[in-house]
C-alpha cells in the first residue's frame, strides 16, 4: 500500500473528533442521569456505562452545594452566575430536548441528538451565566427561579405519589413525567422564587441559597449511593436537604449579625463620646 493511500485511510488509533464528542457525551448522558434522577441506579441498563464520571459529577455538586449552603448569601454574583448556568443548561438538556421529542410526535423518537444537547446546553448556560454576571436582577431573579422552581421539581421528583393528577403526555404518547397541575406549580413557584429575592434581602437571599445548597447535596448523595447500586427513599433524600440546609442558613444567619458587631460597636461608642 502507498503512503499516500495509507494517509487517507482513518486511523483506529487516533478518532476524529465527532467520534470523541459522542464519547464524551454519551458519558455525560450517564453522569447527570445518575444526580438528576431519583429512580436510576446501576442496577440499569445503563450498568455497562458507569464510570469515573459517575463519582465525579455527585462530589462536585457536593461541593458547590455545600458553598450555598454556608455561603451563598455572602458570594451573591457567583451564587447567581452559577444558578442561571445550570438553569440554562437544563433547559436545553432536559425540556428543548422534550419538547423536540414531543413535535416530532413519534414514540420512538429520541428527541435532540445527545451531542446538540450538550453543545447546545453548555452555550445556553455560558450565555446565561454572563448576563448574570453583567445584569444583577436578572442573576437575583434566575437564582429565586432555582430555588423555587427547583424546590418544588425535586421534590416532587423525591414524593411522586404526591403528584396524583394524570401525567402530561405530549404528541407521540411522549410522558412528561408530570402532571400539568405539578408543572404549573413548579413555575408559579419558579416566579415567586426569582420576585422574592430580586428584592436583595440579605435574609431572603441567605435562605434561597441554602435551600438550594440542601437539595443539591440531597442529590450529590443520592448520585453516590445510585452509582454503588442503592437507592434513596423520599425521606431520606428530603432529611438529607433539610440536615444541610437548616444548619447553612444558621451559619449563614450568624456570620452576618457577626460582622455588623463591629459597626454596633463604632456607632455605640460614637453616642457615647457625643
Amino acid at each position: 500500500m502507498s503512503e499516500e493511500a495509507a494517509l487517507d485511510e482513518p486511523s483506529d488509533e487516533h478518532p476524529d473528533a465527532m467520534e470523541t464528542l459522542a464519547e464524551i457525551c454519551a458519558h455525560a448522558d450517564v453522569a447527570i442521569s445518575y444526580v438528576a434522577s431519583l429512580t436510576t441506579n446501576t442496577t440499569s441498563e445503563m450498568e455497562d456505562a458507569v464510570g469515573g464520571e459517575g463519582v465525579m459529577l455527585p462530589l462536585v455538586l457536593m461541593l458547590v452545594s455545600l458553598v450555598f449552603a454556608v455561603r451563598g448569601g455572602r458570594l451573591i454574583r457567583p451564587s447567581c452566575v452559577v444558578a442561571s448556568a445550570a438553569i440554562g443548561f437544563w433547559v436545553v438538556w432536559d425540556m428543548l430536548h422534550m419538547f423536540v421529542g414531543m413535535a416530532q410526535g413519534d414514540a420512538s423518537t429520541e428527541g435532540l441528538p445527545c451531542e446538540a444537547r450538550l453543545i447546545g446546553g453548555l452555550v445556553v448556560a455560558l450565555i446565561l451565566g454572563t448576563v448574570a454576571f453583567c445584569v444583577m436582577k436578572v442573576g437575583l431573579f434566575l437564582l429565586g427561579a432555582c430555588a423555587g422552581g427547583g424546590s418544588v421539581y425535586l421534590f416532587l421528583e423525591a414524593f411522586p405519589s404526591l403528584d396524583s393528577g394524570p401525567s402530561f403526555v405530549g404528541p407521540g404518547d411522549l410522558d412528561t413525567g408530570r402532571s400539568l397541575l405539578a408543572w404549573g406549580i413548579a413555575l408559579l413557584a419558579g416566579l415567586i422564587g426569582g420576585l422574592l429575592v430580586r428584592c436583595n434581602s440579605k435574609k431572603v437571599l441567605e435562605l434561597i441559597t441554602a435551600v438550594i445548597g440542601g437539595f443539591g447535596f440531597a442529590h450529590a448523595v443520592h448520585g453516590l449511593m445510585a452509582v454503588g447500586g442503592g437507592e434513596m427513599p423520599g425521606p431520606g433524600y428530603l432529611a438529607v436537604a433539610i440536615a444541610i440546609a437548616a444548619p447553612g442558613l444558621w451559619l449563614q444567619r450568624r456570620a452576618r449579625l457577626k460582622a455588623k458587631e463591629p459597626k454596633r460597636e463604632k456607632r455605640e461608642s460614637n453616642g457615647r463620646a457625643r
